[in-house]
């Protein structure tokens, strides 16, 4: 298959995004994807907001195993002058996550346990990069919010492709939608699963750079 083929080859990538609010830009996005050693994923984000003339970054490491099971989760946030505000690590084990937060410089660590047969592989991470997903079919898992320390349940459903017609060719792209919680985020990704224009529920969208 074509998407296996470009996993195969596939090294890393960075992708560049404007973020609006309404038709305002208020930000910016940086991520770079990496394909791991043993077949899994990386990707590392740095997001820039500047509102009300205040400037906030934040810094997030994500890594999934092959299977798509993430593994760790690592979230900075730095304020106006660069300097780190806070530090949450999140390292996922067999039956349960240890969290580990520095605020103000100091260290709290806690362990919070996976909902029994809870299915927490994030396969759609892989979507269109190596896996193909069924039309219209839901796949339900669980994602864990690094700023309320909850788990949310998450539905992901691939909708169907898409074409965006230019003038100089015609681009195959793939509608997906995402419920995480109450939110809601509506997605078109390119042909190897890399986002190009995402919708919140929030009224926040994210445009992929030319």
């Amino acid at each position: 298959m074509l998407s296996l083929f470009l996993f195969a080859t596939f090294q890393s990538k960075i992708l560049n995004y404007d973020i609006y609010r309404q038709d305002k830009i208020v930000g910016t996005a940086k991520i770079l994807i990496k394909i791991t050693q043993d077949g899994g994923k990386r990707t590392d984000t740095k997001l820039t907001l500047s509102e009300s003339k205040s400037t906030l970054e934040m810094h997030t490491t994500q890594v999934w195993g092959q299977s798509g099971r993430p593994t760790l989760k690592i979230v900075l946030m730095l304020d106006s002058k660069g300097i780190e505000t806070s530090r949450t690590r999140v390292d996922f084990r067999a039956t349960d996550l240890l969290v580990s937060q520095t605020v103000a410089g100091k260290l709290t660590k806690s362990n919070i346990a996976i909902p029994p047969k809870a299915e927490i592989r994030d396969l759609p991470e892989f979507w269109f990069l190596r896996d193909i997903p069924a039309k219209n079919k839901p796949y339900k898992y669980w994602t864990f919010n690094t700023t309320s320390l909850q788990w949310e349940e998450t539905t992901s459903t691939f909708i169907g492709p898409t074409e965006l017609a230019t003038k100089e060719r015609t681009i195959k792209q793939n509608q997906v939608t995402q419920q995480i919680g109450k939110r809601k985020i509506d997605m078109v990704l390119d042909e190897t699963g890399f986002p190009v224009n995402s919708v919140t529920s929030d009224g926040i969208r994210i445009v992929a750079k030319s």
